[in-house]
């Protein structure tokens, strides 16, 4: 209720809300310049330690061509990236780029930001004025699908770029700009079609449900197919949770599966996994996909599909394929027991996989009799293979015996996704492999962290948000996600102003939503806001509804009966443009369930058979996976003693030998092979397991130069302190030294008591800020070329603001004679190429890096 304050006390409520107005602006104010400063710190120790080596990514070069790299960035290649964008310097550039192309196409020009176009910008000038017809210019976008305006997309130039163009005052055939729209469909059948120009194509509608703001800016066009002899439906199906049953079984679901506890977002899963068991797209050869928002959705939405409909589900908004699905999670397994003997889980992982057998009879050829000698033989047999083929083939092989036995060659079943899967693994593989690591730790990591956004699996149904979406078709669609309350919960925290072209005028936090609606300049950033982030979602369940080729089928709870007003909400929207009366029902489980809209024939489905199942005898080979040959089975026990053949791998480069029937009358060359060197059981009675592989075989002079650099990578400084805190840490890293580590011990306290060492390893005086780093790898560009190492000892000298001034640099050598001179000379130009690499790192001149070698067995130092 609303009350008129007039007369004095009206004037002090008006001067108490002006006072908290202007308390609440200045708090704002302080806080973005609070996070302005975090940020230009940021971005002041990003391009000093990033941009300064020459390591740009492609929004860097971007910045540095369209000339927003701040005035004040220090440091000399900020200075050369504006001296390379100064206008002469850019011009010449562009004359050379413009030279060179004459036709310009750019796609999906509604996702392109106001940076990269101010890199285009004369270029496509020149282009879009040429009278003479010799060059072109030509975009392809739809405003309608503009879904990346939070990562600065800007459907705004198509505008812009006719108002600048296209002058009013001029006659339409001799604009320079020609647009032609696109409304005819190439993807979706009529039924679709229909559903998406009766949801957003009146704006008048739109309007009463979704902020005017964002509805003004919304492009519309009416839609036609091109498919119209496509069958097909696009339904709207009323998931009601007032029916006891449903309520039940909610109940149950949201305790079961901890969904968040939205017992009506629960509901509409439950139904699409009906729907989907009662369509059985994927039996009918058609494709189908799951569309949800956001990424943490989609990976819930997947898991409670998979043990909903014990079907292939698979999350492509963030495709992992070591983890979501059995059979590469079982390779990798493989290769974590090898790796660690004594991992518990990773071995029985692999005892409950079909590998389970290949392992035990592969290890029995190689003297494992029982599983302790398998356990201890897998080591020698898979990490042989790594170090002689690497990850890839090791992979292929293995995956090999997934397809077909190698000691039967009996041939099992591998549906289609799984062999998509490992696909996919050997190309991780083979990435891996190009690095020459043959560390198993690294891989594994390696694989689990490796990510896939390019295929598709047609084996599978597809769960994905509608970002992953874009671009792509489906036969089928379902969206049961659009309820979701917690969907679009954050709203703006900041607003801005910007000129003409793009640039940012002023910025702000966002004070609470009635102090800035109190503020006219606020008010109206904060609805320009709101109606750019509203169209971004408007767009966003456009893309959504055009995905599906034959049918779409959207999921709602029924509206919550409250007095409370909502706010905007694109399932509200749905309901308000799509309510039909009398749309009929459809049945899903078995259970009769309203439409709340229809369009096209909700049996549709039936036009599409069942396709036969695949031959279970004759499943089709993994892409480029090899058959594995037999490997000898394990001898007779009256032969106990006698050692088995080695296990032999197909030589992968080898070329197939001809087709059977090919060359009748002459018989084939045996396909080449390569054996496996393995490391058998000790005949002698001896323990030989894997314990005993990792132990030191080098040479006690090696072991000792190794633990020595080992042991100084522990020392800080050579004081009292320093001394005391290096003997508790080696006592823990040696706590049984045999004679290699006690000689290395011995080595290491001297040069820490040697007068001649004092002064490089002293703990600096008070008040010097020092640091040191310690066996520290490095990778740097050189003009000379790319450097990579690794730095023995650095100590670093840095000034109050933190930038060196000059450095120490500290290699060891562990010779126990004096060296060659060859040996020598190399160790100086090692050296020397250090000390480049750690100026070029640290911002200092050469001359600045002073370089000593440390010998450990006579505790001496050489300076250069």
């Amino acid at each position: 209720k609303s009350y008129t304050l007039a007369g004095p006390l009206g004037e002090a409520v008006a001067d108490l809300c002006r006072d908290i107005i202007a308390g609440e602006l200045a708090v704002a104010l302080r806080q973005t310049r609070g996070i302005f400063e975090v940020v230009r710190k940021y971005d002041s120790a990003y391009h000093t330690l990033v941009r300064r080596q020459g390591r740009l990514t492609f929004h860097d070069v971007q910045l540095i061509l369209s000339g927003g790299l701040a005035a004040d960035t220090p440091g000399h290649a900020a200075r050369e990236a504006r001296l390379l964008t100064h206008a002469d310097n850019r011009q010449l550039m562009d004359y050379r780029l413009d030279s060179r192309y004459d036709h310009w196409l750019l796609d999906e020009f509604q996702d392109t930001s106001r940076v990269q176009w101010r890199v285009l910008a004369n270029l496509m000038d020149e282009a879009i004025q040429d009278a003479g017809g010799r060059k072109s210019f030509f975009a392809v976008g739809d405003q309608k699908q503009s879904i990346y305006e939070w990562r600065g997309g800007t459907p705004e130039l198509f505008d812009e770029l006719q108002t600048q163009y296209n002058l009013p005052d001029c006659p339409p055939d001799q604009w320079p700009l020609k647009v032609e729209p696109m409304s005819l469909s190439q993807r979706s059948g009529p039924a679709v079609i229909d559903m998406v120009n009766t949801l957003l194509g009146d704006p008048a509608a739109l309007a009463e449900v979704l902020p005017e703001q964002a509805v003004a800016r919304w492009r519309w066009q009416s839609h036609t197919s091109k498919n119209r002899h496509y069958g097909g439906a696009a339904l709207v199906i009323e998931a009601d949770p007032k029916k006891a049953e449903d309520l039940a079984r909610a109940v149950v679901a949201a305790e079961a599966e901890n969904a968040d506890g939205d017992t009506e977002a629960d509901i509409c899963w439950r139904r699409a996994a009906e729907l989907i068991l009662d369509l059985k797209p994927l039996r009918r050869g058609l494709t189908c996909a799951v569309l949800c928002h956001r990424n943490d959705r989609a990976l819930k939405l997947t898991d409670y599909l998979r043990r909903a409909t014990g079907l292939q589900v698979v999350c492509e908004s963030d495709l992992s394929m070591a983890r979501d699905n059995p059979v590469t999670s079982a390779l990798l397994a493989l290769l974590q027991a090898a790796a660690h003997p004594g991992d518990e889980f990773a071995w029985r992982h692999v005892m409950m996989t079909p590998l389970a057998e290949v392992v035990t009879r592969v290890c029995a050829a190689h003297g494992g009799r029982d599983e302790a000698g398998v356990r201890r033989m897998l080591p020698v047999v898979v990490l042989e293979q790594v170090m002689e083929l690497g990850f890839h083939d090791t992979l292929r092989w293995w995956a090999g015996t997934l397809e077909r036995d190698p000691l039967t060659g009996e041939k099992c079943r591998l549906d289609a996704f799984s062999r998509g899967r490992l696909d996919e693994l050997c190309g991780c593989a083979a990435a891996f492999d190009s690095t020459g690591s043959r560390d198993t730790d690294e891989f594994t990591a390696f694989a689990r962290a490796w990510t896939e956004r390019g295929a598709s699996h047609d084996g599978a149904v597809q769960v994905m948000t509608v970002h992953r979406s874009k671009g792509l078709t489906f036969d089928v669609v379902i969206m049961p996600d659009l309820g979701y309350s917690h969907t679009f919960k954050n709203q703006v925290s900041m607003v801005r102003e910007t000129d003409d072209q793009g640039l940012v005028k002023w910025l702000t936090r966002l004070p609470g939503k009635d102090i800035a609606q109190a503020d006219r300049v606020l008010g109206r950033a904060l609805e320009r806001s709101l109606g750019g982030l509203w169209c971004e979602r408007i767009a966003g369940l456009y893309v959504m509804m055009t995905r599906a080729k034959f049918a779409n089928y959207v999921i709602l709870p029924s509206p919550k009966k409250s007095s409370k007003a909502t706010g905007p909400s694109l399932h509200g929207a749905v309901r308000h443009m799509l309510r039909q009366d009398n749309a009929g029902t459809l049945h899903i489980a078995g259970v009769e369930y309203p439409l709340m809209a229809r369009f096209g024939d909700p049996e549709w489905i039936q036009d599409h058979a069942f396709q036969e199942e695949p031959d279970v005898s004759a499943p089709p080979e993994i892409s480029q996976v090899p058959v594995p040959v037999a490997v000898a089975a394990p001898p007779p026990p009256s032969a106990a003693k006698a050692v088995p053949e080695p296990p032999v791998q197909l030589d992968l480069f080898d070329p197939q030998p001809p087709p059977e029937g090919t060359g009748a009358g002459q018989a084939l060359p045996p396909r080449k092979t390569i054996p496996l060197r393995v490391r058998r059981p000790a005949l002698d009675g001896q323990d030989n397991g894997p314990p005993a592989l990792f132990q030191a075989t080098r040479p006690e002079s090696g072991r000792t130069g190794s633990l020595t650099h080992q042991l100084l990578g522990l020392v800080e400084w050579a004081d009292a302190g320093g001394r005391e805190a290096f003997r508790k840490s080696a006592a823990r890293l040696l706590p049984q030294p045999d004679e290699a580590a006690r000689q290395a011990l011995a080595d290491v306290a001297a040069c820490l008591e040697a007068p001649a060492l004092a002064g490089i390893l002293a703990r600096p005086a008070d008040g010097e800020a020092w640091e040191v780093w310690r066996g520290r790898a490095y990778d740097v560009m050189l003009d000379s070329g790319w450097s990579s190492g690794v730095f023995d000892r650095v100590q670093v000298r840095r000034d109050t603001g933190g930038r060196a001034v000059e450095a120490v640099l500290l290699g060891f050598e562990t010779w126990s004679s004096p060296p060659a001179a060859d040996a020598w000379q190399a160790r100086r130009e090692r050296i020397a190429g250090q000390r480049a690499a750690l100026a070029g790192l640290l911002g200092l001149k050469p001359a600045k890096v002073k370089c000593a070698v440390l010998h450990t067995r006579t505790a001496e130092m050489t300076e250069f």
